[in-house]
């Protein structure tokens, strides 16, 4: 049995390897968005790094994980393996640090997002090291936990690497106020990989009216595909296929998708409803180019553009598909706006081939592509303030986001999602750039002011006057603003 010396000897081993291993960086900035994106340049060692760790032992100690878990919302492994090599690849993970570390891996997991939310903290007011980090949704978890001061500074945590590619930048940059971060995300939670939004298109619809896939491809390396180009092409496919005179949800469409892409499409364009500019929470919401943005989006997507994105497409088919997904699925849809839930679950076995694309630009002038992240997948992490053990929760939260970097997302996104869902070589690089390109909005999870549902709305082309509601919105936006930095003001720590 270790000493409370060894241990401490161990982890302090474990700290300096792993920070040894936590790459040189090189700063870019983006000339459209004025945002700085951190990409790492040293190549992984050839020698594992957990090898390198030698023999670190925390004597069977539990690491105890609270966590939003379902199948299409995973962050735990199956008890066993079964053959399927993404889930065994998060078992195996699990087994890894287990054996590496001397670590039993412990979860206590809810599909019930307010249930893990309200469970962590119960046990913080109660002043009880109950769990060792908490994975929940950003939006209804971390943007209640974060305020609540239920959560430790994770730049105080020496153990985390942050800045390596196995944890988002964009998240680190737009969470950090005051020099404070009490909340990343990345591949500490498996659920990172759902959080994307992906453009799909119907190859088969596609060439019936002359379009390529390579023409898409080709669009989307050479900078070109953008929101006149998908206007363009699907303006002419609606069909009244069932000829009775009058659009309904048996018709042929040329773009479908439901409200909540409407964060989707403004992101892709380059723009974020508020940023962090180094601890000052700027609103562009309301700038000349932000409005200009959305009132280009309201109107491709208003009434009249046979672009289906309203209550018809909120619906649900007999078996319970939403409408917007079924219709593509069934190939009634040319362009569709999805998520990797509904493409796991329900595009597997559509019987059409359809290929992906990033969200468009605006224009060909903005230099790259942009996702938007789900803050309400439970992809975020932090670790309870009542939690003792920081430097031993982050070496193995440092291990389990470089293990899922390494070895579960590949298998995420080779099998799960390249080889079992995307039909050609082609989306293969497509979900590269998908992938590569996610970025946060802080109102995605704060939503100051109801401001953030009130723009996907108008963005989506269901609401009219965008700035005149942005107008009564301003002083409740203001102030939730600024009770936030109040907030983390105020936290100790």
């Amino acid at each position: 049995m270790k000493t409370n010396l060894q241990r401490a000897a161990a982890t302090l081993l474990a700290c300096l390897l792993l920070l040894s291993s936590c790459g040189e960086t090189v700063q870019t900035e983006n000339p459209d968005t004025k945002r700085t994106e951190t990409t790492a340049i040293t190549e992984a060692p050839e020698t594992d790094i957990l090898d390198s760790l030698g023999e670190i032992d925390y004597g069977g100690a539990d690491f105890r994980i609270i966590c939003q878990h379902m199948e299409l919302r995973p962050n735990m492994p199956l008890e066993a393996e079964t053959g399927d090599l993404f889930w065994d690849s998060i078992y195996r993970r699990d087994r890894r640090i287990e054996e590496q570390f001397g670590v039993k891996m412990v979860y206590s997991a809810d599909g019930n997002r307010g249930a893990v939310r309200d469970a962590v903290t119960r046990v913080v007011n109660a002043q009880e090291d109950a769990y060792d980090i908490v994975l929940t949704p950003m939006s209804d978890g971390f943007n209640v936990l974060v305020p609540a001061g239920m959560l430790y500074d994770l730049r105080t945590v020496d153990t985390l690497c942050l800045e390596e590619p196995w944890w988002n930048q964009s998240m680190n940059r737009e969470m950090t106020i005051g020099g404070k971060q009490y909340a990343a995300t990345g591949m500490v939670s498996v659920s990172y990989l759902y959080t994307p939004y992906y453009f799909l298109f119907n190859m088969n619809i596609a060439s019936d009216y002359n379009i390529s896939s390579e023409q898409l491809y080709s669009a989307v390396r050479e900078g070109s595909w953008t929101l006149e180009m998908m206007e363009m092409l699907q303006k002419d496919v609606y069909s009244d296929l069932d000829s009775n005179g009058k659009e309904d949800i048996t018709d042929q469409y040329g773009l479908m998708f439901d409200e909540g892409c409407g964060n989707a499409f403004y992101a892709g364009c380059g723009m974020l409803m508020v940023e962090n500019d180094d601890g000052e929470i700027k609103i562009n919401m309301n700038s000349e180019k932000s409005i200009g943005v959305l009132d280009r989006l309201n109107s491709m997507f208003s009434e009249g553009s046979h672009i289906r994105n309203d209550t018809m497409a909120l619906g649900n088919d007999s078996d319970g598909v939403p409408h917007y997904v079924s219709s593509f699925m069934k190939g009634r849809v040319l362009f569709n706006v999805s998520s990797p839930t509904a493409m796991v679950t329900y595009l597997r076995d559509m019987e059409d081939d359809y290929g992906m694309l990033p969200m468009p630009k605006l224009d060909e002038a903005q230099a790259d592509y942009f996702t938007i992240y789900n803050s309400w997948m439970p992809s975020g992490y932090g670790i309870p303030i009542t939690a003792t053990e920081t430097g031993r929760i982050g070496v193995i939260s440092e291990t389990m986001a470089r293990l899922g970097y390494t070895t579960v997302q590949p298998n995420f996104v080779e099998v799960t999602m390249k080889e079992k869902v995307a039909r050609d070589e082609n989306s293969k690089e497509m979900l590269d750039y998908i992938m590569n390109s996610l970025v946060i909005d802080l109102n995605m999870i704060f939503n100051f002011g109801n401001s953030s549902i009130e723009l996907r709305k108008y963005a989506a082309g269901l609401t009219e006057n965008f700035a005149s509601k942005y107008e009564k919105l301003t002083k409740v936006i203001t102030k939730d603003i600024d009770k936030l930095l109040e907030q983390y003001n105020s936290i100790d720590g």
